[in-house]
């Protein structure tokens, strides 16, 4: 496939996929191995660290994002992609700076705010808005597909590195060394991809002479904009249906470690579990890029909403079979690869339904307010899993996730089915 493209095709391509495999996987990845180290250094109750804070560290930051998304995203097509990659960069710098001299949570949190917001600008926003305005409408998910496997490639060297760094932390100035290796490892290399390989395609004064015949519809930004896309009912149920999926996505994502170790599995299985599930979120996104590409976004919604239905089910049962049963050391393998490969449903999900079914027109401002609803679903998810499963069992917990994904994918099932007819990606 890759023989169609362009050599500027390419390098846009690699680019996006150099900044999920780097920055995006030190700004998303990483944060959870941060909250053990950050006990560990900062004991409860000194300088206003809790549990329950050190929680809200990952959650104001997705809040804070989400917020940002739709106001950063209506720059995107006005002014030069580069300088607002630029600017996004610059402020996720200044958070990691600060993380890197935090002495409270109140640092942390200021931190990954500012983490957050500049990630989302410059990676976020800018890679579906990139490929969208590089590659045409029938290879646009495929393309999406392969850079979002970048951050599940980057995941599986970055968890490894970073986790036995942390492990050596035992003094806040050790934990503050590995946030000035991760600051500066995101800074260059952030810089270096935007400045080599990152250019707007209008930047070209011929830039369709040498594009693929598959790709020649990219000269013409196509779409019914945000104004008709705000007044349709559909794309405000599909958001509800976003923020839903994303209480299931909190708990399946977050707290499988956790869970197994709570039904006393074997250590080993759940290291090799994990690295199970790394290779197959790589294989998931590249294929369910593949699957939007050609079935078209009810087709795969469809695909990726069975197998994470059934990856929570399968939660469902190991809770249910309890401890000592042999059988729970075999079901978390098969949640790995069910629910890894289910995850293009949520890491490309929400900005290649924008492009399928609304277009590319106004698609910053688009994506931004649709990305806020699947960022509240995934900011509260972990706390109400949590809650249920301290005042009920893990088995109430689990048959709530089963009961989101259900009826989250239901509804939107139901509404994609209903706006892909009117092909208003086309207009």
């Amino acid at each position: 496939m890759l023989k169609q493209f362009n050599p500027k095709q390419l390098m846009i391509l690699f680019g996006c996929f150099m900044l999920q495999a780097v920055p995006y996987t030190l700004s998303a990845f990483v944060p959870p191995l941060y909250l053990a180290p950050i006990a560990k250094v900062y004991p409860n109750g000194v300088a206003g660290f809790s549990d329950v804070n050190l929680t809200l560290y990952l959650t104001i930051g997705a809040v804070a994002s989400a917020l940002v998304s739709p106001i950063v995203g209506k720059f995107f097509g006005k002014a030069k992609t580069k300088l607002l990659m630029y600017g996004g960069l610059a402020v996720a710098f200044v958070g990691m700076i600060v993380q890197a001299m935090a002495v409270n949570i109140w640092m942390f949190w200021i931190a990954n705010i500012l983490i957050q917001c500049g990630c989302i600008t410059f990676i976020g926003l800018a890679i579906p808005y990139l490929i969208g305005n590089w590659f045409g409408d029938s290879v646009r998910a495929t393309v999406m597909g392969i850079a979002f496997a970048g951050g599940s490639f980057g995941n599986i060297f970055m968890q490894f590195i970073f986790t036995k760094l942390f492990n050596k932390v035992d003094s806040v100035q050790s934990l503050h060394k590995v946030f000035w290796i991760i600051a500066i490892t995101f800074v260059v290399v952030g810089f270096l991809i935007i400045t080599f390989c990152i250019k707007d395609n209008k930047e070209d004064k011929t830039p369709n002479q040498d594009l693929a015949e598959s790709n020649k519809e990219v000269a013409n930004v196509k779409g019914c904009g945000f104004a008709h896309t705000k007044s349709m009912s559909q794309f405000w149920i599909m958001g509800v249906a976003m923020t839903i999926i994303g209480l299931n996505v909190a708990a399946q994502s977050g707290l499988f470690n956790k869970f197994f170790k709570d039904m006393v599995i074997d250590t080993k299985v759940i290291e090799t579990v994990g690295s199970v599930f790394a290779i197959a979120c790589v294989c998931g996104n590249v294929v369910g890029g593949a699957f939007f590409s050609k079935l078209g976004a009810f087709k795969t919604l469809i695909i990726g909403g069975l197998f994470q239905i059934i990856s929570a089910i399968t939660m469902f049962v190991i809770a249910y079979q309890g401890n000592g049963n042999s059988i729970i050391n075999y079901l978390p393998f098969l949640w790995a690869v069910l629910y890894g490969l289910s995850t293009f449903t949520f890491t490309q999900g929400p900005s290649t339904i924008v492009q399928s079914l609304f277009g590319v027109k106004d698609f910053g401002q688009t994506v931004g307010v649709f990305n806020i609803f699947f960022a509240v679903g995934f900011a509260i998810g972990a706390p109400i899993f949590a809650s249920i499963q301290t005042n009920f069992t893990y088995q109430v917990a689990w048959i709530s996730v089963v009961a989101y994904a259900v009826i989250g994918y239901l509804t939107m099932w139901f509404n994609v089915k209903i706006v892909e007819p009117q092909k208003l990606a086309q207009k």
